[in-house]
């Protein structure tokens, strides 16, 4: 059996969800002291973080290297909104029309699951017309406590997270499940750790830091889809295996009674105790029968929830293709350089994330200046996105 990340960490939260109007928002607390700004803007919601004081990422453990926001839906549906900067800011998108926000420590930027150590949650908004809800739900699905993770070093945060990336993939079996991409991540981190030792700029190593991240977290996602059908596949094995030892039992006790229909004739005493002895053997014969059922039944059963654990992956990866969109503002450009800023960038970026890890359109949406949308355009083509794959919403 694979060694897959076991869910052995899975807990339960509490945190209150804001249904928001069509137009306007709500504030927000979070639980410690921190704010979020919500608002809905057409089909999607902005969530601006604001936390007051961040812990020292240090002290949530060896895998915790990187504090992720997170949307949750009423139904306990996980969205990764990104990474908290340095002063414990964040401002992202979702779909979600009725969220609450959550942030956890994660051993990277890329994860798809909370997990379990819990830092922020959101409590109740400022505004008491708004509905909303207490929910609880599971964080912590994946359990990175049993990884060996490399020492902290002094070193920039994207070579940290990147070098747990790799690690977690390595961890549930992705040189055996998904070779060629934990290949492709492997270089990536050789390169990067090539950078380091010649002690190149971050802003040189930091695109192939990010390449190591997203390759790695695709060898977990392939990891855990060959291993769940690897699941079934077994499971259906055994299935077979208990039809044929259960039509053996059956032709079994068929054969015992053709043998007690023959000796009737003949001596009666002696043949009425055969019958007793062999009565007994059919009723054990079914009682195994049924056993051997049950297990079929729960075989079964397994098979039924593994599939539905690949059907909710192929779900999350569908979603993920709404994260394809930015939305321009004008502070995304300098008015003097006609430049893209660093929050331009930093919007730009978190799209490339991750749509070298699903495939769809790009789009860019305004309102936004003319030369503003050529620039991010431009940037987009220059980190190596087809042209033919960018639209514009004006």
């Amino acid at each position: 059996m694979i060694a897959l990340l076991l869910l052995l960490a899975v807990t339960t939260t509490d945190i209150v969800v804001v249904s928001l109007p069509v137009r306007g928002g709500a504030n927000v607390a979070l639980m410690p002291p921190g704010k979020v700004e919500l608002r809905r803007e057409g089909t999607l919601t902005t969530a601006k973080i604001e936390i007051e004081r961040l812990p020292p990422i240090a002290t949530l453990g060896a895998g915790a290297n990187a504090f992720i926001a997170w949307s949750v839906s009423p139904e306990g549906v996980f969205e990764n909104l990104g990474e908290l900067d340095e002063k414990g800011q964040l401002q992202a998108t979702t779909r979600f029309e009725h969220l609450g926000i959550l942030i956890t420590a994660e051993p990277h930027y890329l994860v798809d699951r909370p997990s379990s150590a819990v830092v922020f949650r959101s409590g109740n908004p400022e505004e008491t017309r708004l509905r909303r809800t207490t929910v609880s739900i599971e964080v912590g699905t994946y359990d990175y406590s049993a990884i060996q993770f490399p020492a902290r070093q002094l070193v920039p945060s994207v070579v940290i997270q990147s070098r747990a990336a790799l690690q977690v993939a390595k961890s549930i079996g992705a040189d055996r499940l998904a070779v060629a991409e934990l290949r492709q991540a492997q270089i990536a981190m050789d390169t990067v750790e090539e950078m380091l030792n010649r002690r190149a700029p971050l802003e040189i190593i930091w695109p192939t830091a990010n390449e190591a991240i997203r390759k790695a977290q695709l060898a977990v996602v392939a990891s855990r889809e060959k291993a769940a059908q690897a699941e079934i596949d077994g499971l259906k094995g055994e299935a077979t295996t208990l039809r044929d030892n259960n039509q053996a039992l059956e032709a079994r006790a068929q054969e015992t009674t053709r043998q007690l229909t023959g000796q009737l004739s003949e001596q009666q005493r002696l043949a009425a105790e055969q019958i007793r002895a062999l009565n007994a053997d059919v009723a054990a014969a079914r009682q195994e029968i049924q056993r051997l059922n049950q297990d079929r039944d729960q075989a079964a059963a397994r098979e039924r929830a593994l599939e539905a654990q690949i059907a909710e992956l192929r779900q999350r990866a569908n979603a993920v293709q709404q994260d394809l969109t930015v939305r321009l503002r004008s502070e995304f450009m300098d008015p003097v350089s006609n430049q893209i800023t660093s929050a331009g960038r930093d919007a730009l970026t978190r799209v490339l994330n991750f749509a070298a890890v699903v495939a769809g359109p790009i789009r860019i949406e305004g309102p936004a200046t003319d030369a503003l949308f050529e620039a991010a355009r431009q940037f987009l083509v220059e980190a190596g996105v087809a042209q033919d794959r960018i639209t514009t919403v004006r």
